[in-house]
């Protein structure tokens, strides 16, 4: 086995609304918080202001983010504003909802 090779990476890509839906029951899931709530951890750590915001800018292009640059911003926010602790179990849960 060659460790030279690149490291796969998993990507969040967001082409239209219903990703965004989809996105958002897979976090309400993980978190067990409100849908409301559970968008505006995702568009946080996709690196918007709001779920608005992140609906806005996805009218104007599609939206991708590396998912383990998200994971890390919505494990911050999962403990500090729900104290929920993702297990690395529940963020592969995660990964496979939310990556191609």
């Amino acid at each position: 086995m060659n460790s030279n090779l690149p490291k796969e990476v998993s990507v969040i890509k967001h082409a239209d609304n219903a990703d965004l839906t989809i996105a958002g029951h897979a976090v309400k899931s993980i978190l067990d918080v409100k849908f409301s709530r559970a968008k505006e951890r995702h568009a946080s750590a996709m690196g918007f202001s709001s779920s608005n915001h992140l609906l806005a800018a996805l009218k104007e292009a599609p939206i991708e983010k590396g998912f383990d640059e998200y994971i890390q911003v919505l494990k911050a926010e999962a403990l500090q504003k729900h104290q929920v602790v993702l297990t690395d179990g529940l963020i592969e849960q995660l990964r496979r909802e939310l990556c191609d």
